[in-house]
């Protein structure tokens, strides 16, 4: 990147030049209309990428959408601005986090619905497959029954060994450890008095650190 000058107002908005990555287009596939959507209050990551697949996952409305990345370069390449997805999964609310496992497997999605805070688990492959219309999780875990709970952080764990657990940390402070497979079993815990804030992996999966509301690292 090009050195900060210190009479750059920050505030201004510098050029492409300015930076390594350049856009490269812009697509739509969501809501087109600013009243059709609704920011959420809480921290959210909406979008995902299963680099194995080339998919692209991300939170919409009402659930969340498949689409293919060549098909996002050839439309951008193309200069058109929207894109049909490849799956549209209905959800009974708004997603908040969606996260892909380190083998592009699985898909994370959390929600929160009159019931408390829900994570989803869907079979990648299963929503690439034409011939399964119906894309339903395989497996589900209930974080919170708390409908004012919602995550802070998610992570996937990033190594071979360990590669199907998930770690999440939700806003009352809880922390979790899930290991997926074909079911769902939850391996730690930790109450909300542990007042995790984020986390974070060692790049092989074998350790991990959590921030705490206090400021501290454990």
């Amino acid at each position: 990147m090009a050195e900060e000058d210190d009479s750059f107002p920050p505030e201004t908005q510098k050029t492409p030049k300015e930076f390594q990555f350049r856009e490269f287009g812009q697509i739509s596939f969501g809501a087109t209309a600013t009243e059709d959507f609704i920011c959420p209050k809480s921290r959210t990551s909406l979008v995902a990428v299963a680099n194995q697949y080339g998919l692209l996952f991300t939170g919409s409305t009402d659930g969340f959408k498949v689409l293919s990345v060549s098909s996002l370069v050839t439309a951008a390449k193309d200069e058109q601005t929207t894109t049909e997805p490849l799956v549209s999964v209905a959800l009974r609310a708004p997603p908040s986090w969606i996260a892909v496992s380190s083998d592009n497997l699985t898909l994370a999605v959390c929600s929160s619905s009159d019931k408390g805070l829900q994570i989803l688990f869907f079979d990648v492959r299963n929503l690439m497959n034409k011939n399964k219309p119906t894309k339903t999780p395989f497996s589900m875990f209930m974080l919170s029954k708390s409908v004012e709970h919602s995550v802070v952080d998610l992570q996937w764990n990033p190594g071979s060994e360990m590669v199907g657990h998930i770690t999440i940390c939700v806003s009352n402070g809880s922390f979790h450890v899930l290991s997926v497979k074909d079911t769902v079993a939850e391996v730690a815990k930790k109450s909300e008095d542990f007042n995790a804030l984020s986390v974070c992996w060692s790049p092989k999966g074998k350790q991990m650190m959590i921030g705490k509301k206090d400021g501290s690292i454990q």
